[in-house]
């Protein structure tokens, strides 16, 4: 039977059916190829799969230049599910970036919901964490060695630090200096 828009009703669900909630299909455990983590979820995603890759945020010291970078909570690893019933997870084993299903015996173990909500609400904690306490690897006491640029050598306690400069108190020809300097020329220690 067609609808006023044309199309065809018989594949409609009808009455009750329409109202019953969506089945929630099961997540999977998927591993990657080495450092392929993001690579594997972008074409899991570009199939219509629904991917979770939990991550945090942490320093990364690149080139001499500090910068925050999101890394994979479980390496190596990230979790799938259908979004439809007629989705097959046969076509995950051979996507880009991916090794295998992770299961025991011939067939795929499901994930229980109750761990991704719970790796999602840890997550959140930690993105929240981050944002309220966004800053450098050192903190004021800290003792640092200039690696990098006209200072290079010297010794010096940081005394504050911002977004991507440290101020560090040197001591030069008897009395303390401020000098500030690029994060990425520090060095702990």
């Amino acid at each position: 039977m067609l609808e006023p828009d044309g199309q065809d009703s018989s594949n409609k669900p009808s009455g009750a059916e329409a109202n019953l909630p969506r089945v929630a299909f099961p997540w999977y455990l998927v591993r990657t190829k080495p450092r392929q983590e993001h690579l594997a979820c972008c074409q899991l995603l570009r199939q219509d799969y629904q991917v979770y890759l939990p991550r945090y945020r942490q320093w990364i010291n690149r080139n001499g230049d500090w910068q925050p970078e999101e890394t994979p909570w479980f390496p190596g690893y990230l979790f799938v599910r259908q979004s439809d019933e007629e989705q097959s997870l046969a076509p995950v084993r051979s996507t880009y970036g991916v090794l295998n299903l992770v299961s025991f015996g011939p067939q795929p173990q499901p994930v229980g919901d109750a761990l991704i909500n719970r790796l999602k609400k840890l997550e959140q904690q930690q993105q929240q964490k981050y944002d309220k306490e966004f800053r450098l690897p050192f903190k004021p006491g800290d003792r640092v060695l200039i690696d990098q640029g006209p200072l290079r050598g010297r010794r010096g306690i940081v005394s504050r630090c911002e977004q991507e400069r440290v101020q560090v108190l040197l001591s030069m020809l008897g009395r303390t200096v401020k000098a500030n300097v690029k994060a990425g020329a520090l060095v702990v220690g």
